[in-house]
């Protein structure tokens, strides 16, 4: 089973993509981040808190473990 999309499955994403951003243009978050990796990070913690409180947080985390690697080798009691 192949894990690349077949050209059906991106035409189809590419048409949701398309009404999705005509319907919301000006759509954005209020989460803080400068890369994929605390976009991703920010939106996981935000399932269980505000983006505000996210916002606060985040800053330190970030300085503390920049990298994905750098998180997942911390002390889960640190992070």
């Amino acid at each position: 089973m192949s894990s690349l999309p077949t050209t059906e499955e991106r035409r189809t994403a590419r048409v949701f993509l398309n009404r999705l951003t005509k319907r919301y243009p000006d759509i954005s978050t209020a989460l803080d981040y400068r890369d994929p990796w605390q976009l991703l990070v920010a939106t996981v913690l935000s399932a269980q808190t505000t983006d505000e409180n996210v916002n606060k947080v985040t800053p330190g985390l970030f300085e503390r473990y920049p990298t994905a690697e750098d998180l997942a080798s911390g002390d889960p009691e640190d992070v």
